[in-house]
């Protein structure tokens, strides 16, 4: 398989996703005649999304590497099939174990800690923290301390933005009419969103 014939197949795949759950895709920018042809085809059952991700990691070692496809990038695409694979599974109602889950979704394993490691930083966070009680009342008070009032919330979300856009500019060339437009939402599922709208 051609790395441009993998690519399109990956990038069909992924854009399955959004026939079983509206919003999965989050932000395309590719070709829209593959967003078309997906939309055109019956709705895609999660079991053979599933498969559809395993034939593509399976076919991925053998996908000539090159200038355009690097191992860097084939590492990338084999990370986001496994992940996509994982969400189908669970889509198709498979019981997807939180550690696997973990595995597949974010390419990193976790297991448990060694107790006395917890115990250190536990008595680290007491010393850093000082005063009296118990330590996790007094790392809440600390945290509640450092939270922005909700009232203020956009204004310092703002004043970082134009902050960071200085800094970044000093260093890279941004298109002049390069913009960000932040809105303050509440009663959401998630804790930060974006929405890419085009022309860069």
């Amino acid at each position: 398989m051609e790395p441009d014939h993998l690519i399109r197949e990956y990038l069909l795949l992924g854009l399955r996703f959004d026939r079983i759950e509206v919003g999965y895709v989050d932000s395309f920018t590719g070709d829209n005649g593959l967003r078309r042809m997906v939309a055109g085809e019956p709705a895609p059952q999660p079991a053979e999304l599933a498969a559809q991700a395993r034939r593509l990691l399976a076919a991925l070692p053998s996908v000539p590497r090159g200038a355009a496809f690097t191992e860097q990038r084939a590492g990338f695409v084999g990370a986001h099939l496994r992940a996509l694979d994982c969400a189908a599974r669970k889509f198709a109602g498979e019981d997807v174990g939180f550690v696997e889950e973990v595995r597949d979704y974010f390419d990193v394993e976790i297991g448990r800690g060694e107790p006395e490691r917890y115990r250190a930083a536990h008595a680290r966070l007491d010393e850093v923290l000082g005063g009296n009680g118990p330590l996790a009342e007094r790392m809440e008070a600390h945290r509640r301390a450092e939270e922005i009032p909700p009232a203020r919330l956009g204004e310092c979300i703002h004043a970082f933005s134009s902050a960071l856009r200085d800094i970044v500019r000093s260093a890279y060339p941004l298109p002049s009419a390069e913009t960000v437009v932040y809105e303050v939402v509440t009663d959401k599922p998630w804790s930060g969103f974006n929405y890419y709208e085009g022309g860069y």
